[in-house]
């Protein structure tokens, strides 16, 4: 039997924090589904535009098919010409019209200038943003058109489609697990490892340091608890999802205190070592951005695949975990938190039932759910 190819474009580089992307892509083709991810911002270059990654899985990058790359217009064009180049290389290799599989909204005007799929498939991870009102616009008329068009549409979380179908109330919206995997540990000990483990009660955060945190709630927290170490371990960075704030100056303050951290960025095979040193898990999130309120962090699904008691700020669909994320935007309420967490030992049935929820929450369940409704239909 054959399948159809599918593509799916992608709007970062190769290079990463999130690789949502790349793992349903891996899934797919270990389905033998011919998978080309589109890395339509990569630099366009002459030649060597499609790479084979893995058995069934391949890479493309844009085309360099006119100068002067620097123009936006002809950034576009080389973009979307690329597009419709790699959509005659699928068919002509496996003599089936490919499947669309979208993640973003921003790639939308892809489907304008391109002939049409076997199928589109929107499958929606966040509500993108931007502080830009103009760029807001643009991002709404985007999911709107991707809404319309899509046969399938399927989003990780119940915040998502209540949001998404008041874009498109006659919608359907399927819900699917969230798509998580914990890399395995490759063996060796990260060289912070030995030093961290000597700290006693640790509160960690996994993931970029960035205009996405909450830093008043943190620096609050943290001055206000100075008998707890907290532990930051990721690269600093920039979301252009969520209004700007003073990166440098910020995260120079965060990381000015005695009892905190600042491990940088580890490799994916490591984080599992820093995620079991945690005593407490937290996310931190700047809930006055709806990029942040309404996101539904795969973080999340990695504290619970090591069983830890979890803090959060109000995020809207991690307030259907009660008893395992302890919720407030209030610095006070986190201490108290953290102070009963730490009087007695976080109950076996708890850690229980949050591995079991990450197991839930697997990548493979996620893709087999989303192809079954395609591809069954």
């Amino acid at each position: 039997m054959h399948h159809h190819p599918i593509i799916i474009p992608e709007i970062n580089d190769k290079n990463t924090i999130c690789d949502y992307l790349i793992q349903t892509a891996s899934i797919i083709a270990q389905k033998k589904y011919p998978t080309y991810i589109y890395y339509l911002n990569q630099a366009p270059t002459l030649k060597k535009n499609l790479t084979k990654i893995s058995s069934n899985l391949y890479s493309f990058t844009p085309l360099k098919l006119f100068p002067f790359n620097r123009s936006h217009i002809i950034q576009q064009i080389n973009i979307h010409l690329s597009f419709v180049y790699l959509y005659s290389i699928c068919f002509l290799r496996h003599q089936l019209i490919p499947i669309f599989w979208f993640f973003y909204p921003q790639v939308s005007n892809l489907l304008k200038f391109c002939l049409p799929p076997s199928k589109l498939i929107y499958d929606i991870i966040d509500f993108y943003t931007s502080p830009n009102p103009k760029i807001n616009k643009t991002l709404y008329r985007q999911k709107s058109y991707l809404l319309k068009k899509a046969k399938y549409i399927t989003a990780i979380s119940r915040s998502l489609i209540n949001n998404y179908q008041k874009i498109s109330p006659s919608k359907i919206i399927h819900l699917v697990p969230q798509g998580f995997r914990l890399i395995k540990d490759s063996g060796s000990l990260h060289p912070n490892i030995q030093n961290l483990k000597k700290l006693s009660h640790k509160i960690g955060f996994i993931g970029a340091i960035n205009n996405r945190l909450d830093y008043q709630l943190l620096f609050k927290l943290i001055s206000q608890t100075p008998q707890y170490n907290y532990l930051f371990i990721g690269p600093l960075g920039n979301d252009a999802n969520v209004s700007p704030k003073p990166i440098k100056k910020l995260s120079k303050k965060l990381f000015s205190f005695k009892n905190v951290y600042n491990v940088g960025l580890i490799p994916k095979n490591k984080i599992s070592q820093f995620v079991n040193l945690f005593d407490i898990a937290i996310i931190p999130y700047d809930i006055n951005d709806d990029f942040n309120r309404l996101c539904y962090p795969m973080k999340l699904f990695e504290y619970f695949a090591a069983g830890k008691p979890v803090l959060s700020t109000p995020i809207e669909e991690l307030k259907n975990f009660p008893g395992l994320v302890f919720i407030s935007s209030k610095p006070s309420n986190w201490k108290k938190h953290i102070t009963k967490i730490f009087s007695k030992p976080w109950p076996k049935s708890n850690i229980l039932l949050s591995q079991k929820l990450s197991k839930n929450n697997s990548w493979k369940n996620k893709v087999n759910q989303i192809l079954k409704l395609a591809i069954s239909n």
